[in-house]
């Protein structure tokens, strides 16, 4: 998690949730960084960000949070404990989301989380 804007585009007018820029010196670089204050409706500056690959070009000064994220590995197993999910959150009082509720994408925690939502203020 980093301020640095420098990681975007050169041109803010171009700036989206997901930006990818190449870097050519010395050599081929990608960054795939994520503009987190429209997403989350942050209004205003700083700027946060995140970054998708470990990137030497982010400012140190910039960082404010190192964080490893993993993304689930959707075995034949992972599906398969992917539909109990539901039955799972039908009584609660514990109720389960994320990328694992489904196929493993964002969309899918996204939209489990969406489900939870509806569930409690139902409840």
């Amino acid at each position: 998690l980093h301020t640095d804007v420098g990681m975007l585009p050169p041109d803010p007018a171009v700036w989206e949730h997901f930006n990818y820029v190449l870097y050519e010196h010395p050599e081929p670089l990608p960054a795939t960084t994520w503009h987190l204050n429209p997403i989350f409706e942050l209004a205003g500056r700083p700027h946060f960000l995140t970054i998708g690959e470990v990137h030497d070009r982010v400012n140190r000064e910039a960082v404010l949070d190192v964080i490893h994220f993993r993304h689930p590995v959707m075995t034949p197993g992972a599906f398969a404990a992917s539909r109990l999910v539901p039955g799972l959150n039908e009584h609660g009082p514990v109720y389960f989301c994320g990328s694992y509720a489904g196929n493993g994408s964002q969309e899918a925690a996204i939209d489990s989380a969406l489900e939870v939502a509806a569930r409690l203020l139902a409840s």
